[in-house]
């Protein structure tokens, strides 16, 4: 069986059943369905866990001062791009570490940070690595230097070496931030999150849901989703 690790600081909660982002969960759902031995490496707080009949199994490591808050915004800041230099530190560290003792034939760096540090890794250890991306926040902000010492973990995220980058079709211009920093090519996917059809199977069809609120067909519905 192949075995896959994905590096990411996203926390475990957003993967389990009813929370968090279905683009993330599936994503690990997808492969551990279709052949793939599936391993989590992040730095938060986790342990092994069932997503739909899916096992994961997940790894944590410790970053330093991770608890340390403040409500100055300036202090804030530091201490989140402090934070993020960290989990470059020790999650390239751990992600040697734990490559070594499962001998994964691929690296996936979910989101900018774990990004960088599969880029990093993947060169050492000589292993293909995938990079996902669930959209950017740099559409706007490319043209300012100031914008890339703020937002240097994302300059480097989508900037990093990958042997596939796969951005999400989300609306906020994920592909033209990647041509921008040079980093579309041929092996670059811009996708959109799909829908399991089969979730759909047994739902009432538009007529029926029409009758029930007492609708008629000439009327026009608008229908508004959010979350």
């Amino acid at each position: 069986m192949k075995k896959i690790l994905i590096v990411s600081k996203l926390p475990i909660w957003s993967m389990q059943k009813n929370r968090g982002s279905k683009s993330i969960q599936q994503t690990l759902v997808g492969y551990a369905k279709n052949g793939y031995e599936v391993h989590y490496l992040t730095s938060s707080n986790a342990s092994s866990c069932d997503i739909d009949d899916a096992v994961i199994t997940v790894q944590n490591f410790r970053l330093p001062l991770k608890n340390l808050k403040s409500d100055r915004r300036l202090i804030k800041l530091l201490i989140l791009k402090l934070q993020v230099v960290f989990f470059y530190i020790f999650g390239i560290i751990n992600t040697l570490k734990y490559a070594k003792l499962i001998e994964p034939d691929v690296l996936y760096g979910f989101e900018v940070h774990g990004a960088f540090v599969t880029s990093i890794t993947s060169r050492i250890l000589n292993i293909p690595n995938i990079n996902r991306f669930m959209g950017t926040i740099l559409a706007n902000k490319l043209d300012s230097g100031l914008n890339r010492i703020l937002y240097f973990d994302h300059f480097l995220g989508l900037k990093a070496r990958a042997r596939m980058r796969i951005m999400t079709n989300d609306g906020t211009k994920g592909d033209e931030v990647l041509k921008r920093l040079n980093s579309y090519d041929s092996n670059t996917l811009f996708l959109l999150n799909g829908v399991d059809v089969k979730s759909l199977d047994g739902y009432p069809s538009a007529d029926d849901i029409r009758n029930s609120f007492g609708i008629s067909k000439d009327k026009i519905v608008f229908l508004t989703v959010s979350r």
